[in-house]
């Protein structure tokens, strides 16, 4: 008969247990949980020891089984709740996982780990916002992990703070030098921030962790592309997709790198099998439809353009991008209502420059001029959309308000010689009034 079976005195089984526990002894330590539960049916620490086992050695289900059973004996026995939240998290339920810490956290909010569990949560579930205040939250506790540095970084750099996001990255990568998501996240954003030498040195130190990764060698084949190291990042690219030939991210970007380079046929070839890997990820068909209108097809471009808008009738991008096709075959009238479809989802900068352009095209010079009015505003900085308003003012019969347009930029670019010399043809056209 074994020492658990042979054990009376709960205590000192849980104390046993939790010995073997410390000593990663598991499947040992559960028969002395089992026996102190046999002793002592209420004694909730058991059951949370027996969940916490049972986690160790992924026995996930059964672990968030018996912190209910901790639960409906102690309701308020927080451990129990943060506890059955990670056993969700590990079973990718990340919901409910949050609503388990969340009760955790209604007990004790001071449960500095807690917020660092739910944050990691959150990050699955793409609350990239509301993760960082957790892991706030878990640092200001004293919570200083490298598992809560790490995903505060990722959760900046995928909200476009790429800076602080490596920021981020080092702290973790002080506490352990080889966090190797710290490194993945750190390439990542270093390559957002086109700082892509030392960008290739993170992905680099993230490979001699984990060899033949393909998202890493995707990313470190961009940085390559954009250095012009032009046959080392084929070869990246060439590496990503033996290890993983169905890298969504790997076809893309080889897709687009070869265009350009000016190899149409290989790069719809990327795209293809793409598409017949992940026929549901739409972007593939814009990519797919500017390789089509940058070599003459764009006959083809459009029913690609078409087909992903189809399937998403707000994705911007093709929206923009069927304008800009149509545009080129002179089809104005049918681009602009691209481009207010564009606005519908968006309002943007070069949706806005766009409609204007097209609506100039066709003699509608006073929609035209409020397009490009909306650009300026968008960003005032923009010579440009002043200068473009002016002319559609100007053609519109609007003298006085075209002058103060041309003023307006030539205030933000005294030199341009263009505005210069039309602000002298609307002198002209009013006899200099």
């Amino acid at each position: 008969m074994g020492r658990a079976a042979r054990e009376t005195d709960p205590a000192a089984a849980l104390r046993r247990a939790k010995t073997l526990a410390r000593r990663s002894k598991y499947a040992d330590a559960l028969r002395h949980c089992d026996a102190a539960i046999r002793a002592a049916p209420g004694l909730t620490e058991a059951r949370f020891c027996k969940a916490l086992c049972l986690l160790r050695m992924g026995m996930h289900e059964e672990a968030a089984r018996c912190c209910d059973e901790a639960i409906r004996l102690d309701s308020k026995f927080v451990p129990a709740y943060h506890l059955k939240g990670t056993c969700l998290a590990r079973m990718e339920q990340y919901k409910g996982a949050v609503k388990c810490i969340n009760a955790a956290l209604r007990l004790d909010p001071r449960v500095a780990s807690a917020y660092g569990s739910k944050a990691l949560c959150l990050l699955h579930i793409g609350r990239h916002r509301a993760a960082i205040r957790c892991c706030n939250a878990a640092l200001r506790l004293g919570y200083k992990s490298v598992e809560t540095y790490a995903c505060r970084a990722e959760c900046l750099r995928n909200i476009g703070r790429h800076a602080a996001s490596v920021r981020c990255c080092n702290a973790a990568l002080r506490l352990d030098p080889r966090c190797a998501p710290a490194y993945a996240t750190k390439g990542e954003a270093l390559r957002h921030l086109e700082r892509y030498g030392p960008a290739i040195k993170c992905y680099d130190k993230f490979l001699r962790l984990h060899p033949g990764n393909a998202d890493a060698l995707t990313g470190k084949a961009i940085c390559l592309r954009h250095l012009s190291a032009n046959e080392r990042a084929v070869g990246c690219f060439n590496e990503a997709l033996r290890v993983d030939p169905g890298n969504l991210g790997a076809l893309i970007h080889k897709g687009n790198f070869l265009v350009d380079m000016d190899r149409a046929d290989e790069a719809l070839r990327c795209y293809d099998e793409a598409l017949r890997r992940h026929p549901d990820y739409q972007p593939t068909l814009v990519f797919k439809g500017l390789c089509l209108h940058k070599v003459g097809r764009a006959d083809e471009a459009l029913r690609c353009y078409d087909e992903a808008l189809r399937k998403n009738r707000d994705l911007y991008q093709a929206h923009l991008v069927k304008g800009d096709c149509l545009a080129d075959m002179k089809r104005f009238e049918e681009a602009a209502q691209c481009y207010d479809e564009a606005l519908r989802i968006e309002p943007r900068l070069d949706a806005y420059r766009s409609r204007g352009d097209c609506l100039y095209r066709v003699g509608k010079y006073a929609a035209a001029a409020a397009c490009y009015a909306e650009a300026h505003r968008l960003r005032p900085g923009d010579a440009g959309a002043l200068a473009a308003r002016a002319e559609c003012l100007a053609k519109a019969g609007e003298y006085e308000e075209a002058l103060r347009c041309c003023d307006d930029a030539l205030r933000l670019n005294p030199e341009d010689p263009d505005v210069r010399a039309f602000r002298r043809e609307v002198l002209s056209e009013t006899g200099g009034r």
